[in-house]
């Protein structure tokens, strides 16, 4: 075992053993007290006093500061807002994918006001919810001479059946519709309607949603920034 002798460089008795292990180690040694620090490095070419912060980097503890009031709230606002729009738009095209509903944006406001142009009409095919009096449908608009119109109109089923076909008419219409769909024209029964979500799917609002969106994040971040 080798010793190495301090008193020296300490300005006290001190003695340093080395079990000489690793031949070619070196070792920091750092002595303090009320008003003085001494750090010396120990090789195997000799003693030198050193400054212990040149050889050993010390991690900064990170201090976590409370969140303002306004912050978690604001915080939590847009994280549950995230998560239903997320949802929504999932389970939407899910449901789209298998075929098992459709979502329909309704365009006039011949249903008004139970159903208002912007609103957002979820539909089932008829082999799933069947069409019955009262029920809003889908149906193919077609000509006199049999041919599709290529439109759909979503109207309230007022009487009629299966057989003879249905009578359909707007909420908001005076008459009924001169066209009386049967089963194969319905694309569609009425489940419920979700409001107003489909203006939010035109480019100019989204555009607007996206900027509105981003100044959001910008608040947040300069919140977070002066927390």
């Amino acid at each position: 075992m080798k010793k190495t002798d301090l008193s020296t460089e300490l300005g006290f008795p001190a003695q340093w053993s080395d079990p000489q292990i690793y031949p070619d180690s070196m070792v920091l040694l750092t002595v303090s007290h009320q008003d003085e620090e001494k750090s010396i490095l120990v090789t195997s070419m000799g003693n030198q006093i050193v400054d212990a912060k040149d050889y050993v980097v010390v991690e900064t503890p990170k201090v976590k500061i409370k969140a303002k009031p306004i912050t978690k709230i604001l915080r939590g606002t847009t994280m549950v807002f995230g998560w239903l729009l997320a949802s929504m738009f999932i389970g939407f095209a899910l449901l789209s994918i298998t075929g098992v509903a459709t979502a329909r944006v309704v365009l006039t406001n011949s249903m008004a006001p139970s159903i208002n142009p912007g609103d957002v009409l979820i539909t089932l095919a008829p082999d799933r919810l069947s069409p019955e009096l009262g029920k809003v449908v889908v149906y193919i608009g077609k000509r006199f001479d049999g041919s599709a119109v290529g439109v759909t109109y979503a109207h309230r089923i007022i009487g009629g059946d299966l057989a003879t076909g249905f009578e359909v008419k707007g909420d908001n219409n005076d008459k009924s519709d001169v066209q009386r769909p049967k089963l194969a024209e319905i694309v569609g029964v009425g489940l419920f309607v979700i409001p107003f979500v489909g203006r939010i799917l035109t480019p100019q609002f989204l555009a607007l949603l996206l900027i509105f969106g981003f100044a959001i994040w910008l608040i947040y971040d300069a919140w977070r920034e002066s927390d």
